[in-house]
């Protein structure tokens, strides 16, 4: 009868929409608060790497693997036992009363690390950790994502530490590569398709000191996605050279060929604006001294 061949359809749909939201990959549903001072849970992927202390930032990206700079972790990958990662921290000075703690047990560099190229670079944790409301991973930008110049992004960290301490945020838009080139010029070639860059022109703003590693994210419907990795700046956020980070989505295939089981979810980011770097025209800069930065504690 048309009844039964509705309900079939019904039917069919229904399964259809359970196996697709099956397929979607569990990560990174909250909002940022309005100040620097992050709200407790904000950021539930940020992770906090320590030697003896804080030194760099990271971003859970399933349940055992950790997402960071290179430059954080060189000549530690025969020791990797010496890292500890902390997850679902808010303070590095009050008390954590949602914080898992993991040694690690392993540290895999991208293969063509130099700085500052291919600077990131996968830690895995002792064991898994559960999700809550404060520890969950983050999506990260999958290689056909486009970023364009006003894309709105957020950095966090515990760099240069001020609030007591405290998880701070931070909003930087997204730089074009063209611009940001423009803007490193007198650095030479400096700037590639393996980076991306976010900042503001005024300055003032942006990663600093212990901040490496951390992540730098936007917002695509309820997802926030991962567009960078926090890796060097010009005097923490000096003004006309917005802050550089290794381009997530560029690295799509090695992250996946080292965490081969329980894969991240990647999402494409399609920026709704229009690529402003096609109109991009360099000018002489007057500045002759930069304090080029690699962001560790």
């Amino acid at each position: 009868s048309t009844l039964l061949n509705v309900l079939v359809v019904l039917r069919m749909l229904l399964i259809t929409l359970r196996r697709s939201l099956a397929s979607m990959p569990i990560c990174s549903v909250t909002t940022p608060g309005p100040n620097r001072r992050a709200r407790l849970g904000s950021w539930p992927w940020q992770v906090s790497l320590h030697l003896s202390s804080h030194f760099c930032g990271g971003s859970l990206v399933n349940d055992q693997w950790v997402l960071t700079a290179a430059h954080c972790v060189g000549g530690l990958a025969g020791i990797p036992s010496l890292v500890t990662v902390y997850l679902g921290r808010q303070s590095q000075e009050g008390s954590n009363p949602n914080e898992v703690v993991r040694k690690v047990v392993q540290i895999t560099s991208h293969p063509n690390y130099s700085f500052p190229n291919n600077d990131i670079a996968l830690l895995k944790m002792s064991e898994p950790v559960n999700f809550t409301s404060y520890i969950s991973p983050v999506c990260l930008g999958a290689s056909s994502s486009s970023f364009y110049s006003g894309d709105p992004s957020w950095v966090t960290g515990w760099g240069n530490i001020g609030f007591n301490g405290n998880l701070l945020e931070v909003e930087a838009d997204i730089v074009g590569n063209g611009q940001c080139s423009c803007d490193y010029s007198e650095l030479g070639d400096l700037i590639n398709d393996n980076m991306i860059c976010a900042g503001f022109r005024e300055g003032g703003k942006g990663p600093c000191f212990g901040d490496s590693g951390g992540p730098l994210v936007t917002k695509q419907g309820d997802r926030w996605i991962q567009a960078g990795i926090v890796s060097f700046t010009v005097d923490c956020a000096k003004s006309y050279f917005p802050s550089g980070y290794a381009r997530v989505s560029q690295y799509e295939s090695w992250i996946n060929s080292v965490i081969n089981t329980n894969q991240p979810g990647f999402i494409t980011f399609t920026s709704n604006r229009t690529n402003s770097d096609l109109n991009v025209s360099c000018t002489t800069s007057n500045l002759t001294t930069l304090l080029f930065s690699v962001l560790l504690s």
